[in-house]
């Protein structure tokens, strides 16, 4: 873990000197009570130590590592509250996290799973919050994922540990949490049941400039496009893109996609569907109605937070075409790992530096 942490800061010194200088707290006054060892780059150190006090394997070590990355980007202060919020950070913490990720010596199964990890390492915190249906939602979104839920409670525990809180009542459950959810590991451990299908949905899922277009000519010519962003440029009559997504109203495009999604559907033929996807909400919207036995494919696109902004920076210039920053890091920020329980036979992730 050590030389991990190590590399960690010689990779990426500005992440390192953005957690060191972001806190949980609001000010010296008033502390958050979960988070009394301040900054965000000590607390990802204490959950390293856990990683080693708890003997985990080495990609959830990774994982532990770049959980909070996002943190300093999503951070926004509450004064009404005198609470700090990072809402989102997980899902940027999968694109600020890829800059690490992609200089080590990992195959793409390997990433897949650090990520996955980062993405869903607060989802078994807020499931706790409704007790009374804690296992079902547990169960419900791993279903079919046993090892990735065996190794989601290695991290959370390595998490929850690695911290100084006010209320410690729950050490001892933390210490000993395979203990205590590893009965749910068998719970979502159903059988792969490859289906006979007929026909494909393809799910494209990933921010702006993450190469969605470019794969879609490589590899699903064929197949019947729905894409949003053709028709704000149908809507904007012959505009530049900024242009069109300014002047359009964004509620008629929407239902304008939806109709053509509809009458794409009923055609049959093999479709592509060109949303960003970030979340399971828009996913599900994209695949209500298809045909029971068409096969359902996602394709997850991860490329780090520095080349998407260099893309998008380039398309700028090329096509006049720009996601305003802030709107690049919502998208990532609301980004949801698809996971097989929401009804996909494959899912596909493709990495670009």
């Amino acid at each position: 873990m050590t030389y991990l942490v190590k590399q960690f800061q010689l990779i990426c010194p500005e992440i390192t000197e953005a957690m060191e200088k972001n806190t949980h707290h609001f000010d010296r006054q008033n502390l958050n009570p979960y988070h009394i060892e301040g900054n965000t780059w000590a607390h990802a150190q204490m959950v390293c130590l856990m990683t080693e006090v708890l003997k985990v394997n080495d990609l959830v070590k990774i994982a532990c590592l770049l959980h909070d990355v996002g943190k300093p980007m999503s951070t926004k202060v509450d004064a009404e509250t005198k609470k700090v919020k990072m809402y989102g950070h997980e899902g940027l913490s999968v694109f600020l996290g890829l800059k690490f990720l992609n200089e080590l010596n990992l195959k793409d199964e390997e990433k897949t799973r650090v990520l996955q990890l980062v993405c869903l390492h607060t989802f078994l915190y807020k499931a706790m919050r409704a007790e009374n249906t804690f296992e079902r939602d547990v169960i419900e979104k791993f279903k079919g994922e046993p090892e990735l839920l065996m190794d989601l409670i290695d991290m959370t525990a390595c998490d929850a540990l690695g911290r100084f809180a006010e209320r410690e009542e729950n050490r001892d459950f933390w210490m000993n949490a395979q203990n205590n959810l590893g009965h749910l590991v068998y719970k979502v451990d159903a059988p792969k049941i490859t289906r006979q299908t007929k026909g494909e949905a393809i799910v494209l899922v990933g921010p702006p400039c993450s190469g969605k277009s470019t794969w879609i000519k490589q590899n699903a010519k064929d197949y019947k496009l729905v894409c949003r962003d053709n028709v704000i440029m149908e809507m904007g009559k012959g505009k530049h893109y900024n242009d069109a997504f300014r002047s359009v109203d964004q509620d008629k495009v929407n239902q304008e996609y939806d109709r053509m999604r509809k009458q794409v559907i009923k055609t049959e033929q093999n479709i592509v569907f060109d949303l960003t996807h970030m979340t399971g909400k828009s996913r599900r919207k994209s695949l209500a109605g298809l045909p029971k036995d068409m096969k359902r494919t996602a394709v997850v696109f991860l490329t780090s937070f520095e080349t998407l902004n260099d893309r998008n920076q380039k398309r700028n210039k090329d096509e006049n075409k720009f996601i305003p920053a802030h709107a690049m890091e919502n998208m990532m920020g609301s980004f949801d790992f698809p996971l097989e329980a929401e009804g996909f036979d494959e899912i596909k992730v493709v990495y670009t530096k």
